[in-house]
């Protein structure tokens, strides 16, 4: 991997939480920081550079950078953003490269582009001032047959100190227990191949810190707004890095011309508890998707 001199960065902010974005070199961006809200004059390209980490001795290669849509073709090694195939079946190794940036106060659409594959990816995060929920979701058009198994939205990073993260999961009549998960070394993933929602497999997951409770500590939140087939996983790499990967699980064949979505991920952060998360969902929903008569 050459050295990352080339850095373009982006933010998003809301009330309650900032997103930036950094492309190196003009490849896939990574989400570099999402948490509390920075002040508005953070140097951004600083902090992207900060965190590149230096390459100890006695390894060979630097560490595979944990994109938006992380890609088997840049040699990353844990669960990528998008499974495809050729319609002969041989897996696309993608090296996508920015091909243009659409910025505002309140959104960024990044499009990439593909030109051995013919595909064309695009990232898109909007800001809710409202409610302080970032949206996220990706899509996927192609120029020639591609059968796409699993395309994640953009891909999150939890804090890498996170130990545990809580899902929720039940039955009829125990609906949506909670349940503490450690974040050890390796995939957990959560899977529904029903075809609708149901108690079994509610598509969020929340990461506190240590201290978290109710009133006081910071937590981050991810829910995937779709109600069909669906797979969320986290994954600790070998580096101590938390991958949060959410999309739909339905795959499909796109022919010449067509388009995929991954669903749409709503991002929440708050350093007031979970009640915080909470009420800053529950305001989302009431605000900017159930219309009211």
């Amino acid at each position: 991997m050459p050295i990352k001199n080339d850095i373009k960065v982006w933010r998003l902010d809301t009330a309650a939480q900032t997103l930036v974005l950094a492309s190196h070199s003009g490849r896939m961006p990574c989400a570099i920081y999402w948490g509390a809200p920075l002040p508005l004059d953070e140097d951004i390209e600083t902090l992207a550079r900060s965190l590149d980490t230096p390459r100890p001795g006695n390894v060979a290669d630097y560490d595979i950078e944990l994109s938006i849509c992380p890609e088997y073709g840049r040699g990353y090694h844990g669960e990528v953003g998008l499974e495809a195939t050729d319609k002969a079946g041989r897996l696309l190794l993608t090296h996508f490269e920015v091909a243009s940036v659409q910025e505002t106060k309140s959104e960024i659409c990044i499009e990439l582009s593909d030109a051995k594959y013919g595909l064309k990816y695009t990232a898109n995060f909007v800001a809710n001032q409202t409610s302080g929920i970032i949206e996220a979701s990706a899509s996927l058009a192609s120029t020639s047959p591609v059968f796409v198994q699993f395309l994640a939205a953009p891909v999150m990073q939890a804090p890498a100190m996170t130990k545990n993260l809580i899902e929720y999961a039940g039955r009829w009549t125990q609906e949506f227990g909670e349940r503490l998960v450690p974040i050890t070394r390796g995939v957990h993933m959560r899977q529904s191949k029903r075809g609708r929602t149901g108690h079994d497999h509610f598509p969020a997951m929340l990461f506190p810190n240590q201290n978290c409770d109710w009133q006081a500590g910071e937590v981050r939140g991810i829910h995937l707004g779709y109600s069909g087939s669906h797979k969320m996983l986290a994954e600790r790499l070998i580096d101590g890095r938390i991958a949060v990967t959410a999309g739909i699980g339905e795959p499909v064949v796109l022919d010449a011309g067509e388009t995929v979505s991954s669903g749409t991920v709503y991002l929440g952060f708050s350093n007031e508890g979970r009640n915080g998360l909470s009420h800053m969902y529950q305001t989302h929903v009431r605000e900017s998707i159930v219309k009211f008569a």
